[in-house]
Formats: structure tokens, sequence, C-alpha cells
């Protein structure tokens, strides 16, 4: 059973699957490092038994009749930390390949959001229509600039209305609105542009 899937009998909710995937390779980390110190502190032994013949032989007389017990303790160290040291690389190996997926799982939930968000954006923009209040606030707005010269006219393409009619008339009426607001606020046309031509006006 991979690690993720026996994160969910316990009872971790989708969404905080990367958070314990995190917490168990922290873990595992922990411990691949007390297997290697076990491993390292075998090996001193087995270094202490090896250099004992040239302590003083007061020394050597006290350790030597325990050498044999510290040589089977290093050797059942060297080889309990090695083994360990395995296990724990084989799950932490596991671990990384579900942390990894789960990333790659997050990473492609949050580009679909964004692709929602972006269809979302593009529907609300495609139908630009301005209320009533929000004419009122433009026109207070280009007020106090009165005088200054404008220009507005819709898009001239014409394989646009004819493959598109409905957004053209759509940009049609939009410029219109704004057309009619410049106008409202003071703002003057400019001489020889299309904004002296009617423009459609939204009802």
């Amino acid at each position: 059973m991979r690690p993720s899937e026996r994160l969910l009998p316990r009872g971790v909710l989708n969404t905080a699957i990367r958070k314990a995937l995190e917490d168990w390779s922290d873990g595992l980390s922990v411990w691949e490092r007390i297997w290697t110190a076990i491993v390292v502190a075998g090996l001193g032994i087995e270094i202490f038994d090896a250099l004992s013949r040239f302590l003083p032989h007061n020394v050597f007389d006290l350790i030597w009749p325990h050498l044999t017990v510290l040589g089977d303790i290093a050797t059942a160290m060297v080889f309990g930390g090695v083994l360990g040291e395995l296990i724990v690389s084989s799950k932490a190996a596991r671990v990384e390949t579900d942390l990894r997926k789960e990333n790659d799982r997050l990473a492609q939930e949050a580009s679909e959001r964004v692709l929602q968000a972006e269809k979302k954006l593009r529907r609300r923009t495609e139908s630009r229509f301005l209320p009533e209040d929000e004419k009122v606030q433009l026109v207070e707005l280009l007020r106090p600039f009165a005088g200054q010269e404008f220009t507005a006219m819709p898009s001239k393409s014409h394989f646009e209305g004819i493959v598109a009619p409905k957004k053209a008339m759509e940009r049609a009426v939009f410029t219109g609105q704004l057309h009619a607001i410049c106008l409202e606020a003071g703002w003057i046309p400019k001489i020889g542009t299309t904004s002296q031509r009617p423009i459609p006006r939204s009802p």
C-alpha cells in the first residue's frame, strides 16, 4: 500500500495529505540519522577494539576480557544500523514519490482554478454594459476636465461584423455609451473622426 493510501484510513483529509506526507518524510529523516549514528558508534567500537592493544598493559588487562563481547556488540550495531538505514531509505523513497505526485496534483488543480477564473473573467468582459449609476459616476469624474478632445469609435473590422455580429454590436453599443458620457461631461469630440457620426446607444 502506498504511503498516501495509508493516510486516508487514518482520517487524513485529501487536502491535508501533502502536509502529512511532509511530516512523514521529516520523521523518516530523523530515523535515518539515528540509524547512521548507530552504525558510526559500532564502527567506533570496532576501531577501539583494534587499537586497544596499543593501550598501557594495566588498562589493556582490564578491558581484554570484554573485547569479544564488545566486538559482538559492534558487529550487531553496524548490521542493525545498516539494515535500519535500508528500511528507512526504502520508505522515504516511496513517501517522496507520493509527495511529488501530490505536489503535481495540487499544481494541476491550481492551474485548473486559474483557467476557470480566466474563463469567468472572459465571460464577464464579453458583454460590456454600463448601468446608470456607473454612467453617472463616470460623468462626475470626467466633468472637471471638460473641454478635452476625445475620440470614441467602435471596431471597423468587417470580418468581425460577419462572423461575430453580436460581438460587433456589443462593442458599438458600449462605444456609444462612452461617447454619450464624454459629451455629457463637457468633452469635445475630435473634428474629422467617426465620433461625430451617430453611434448606437443603449436604450
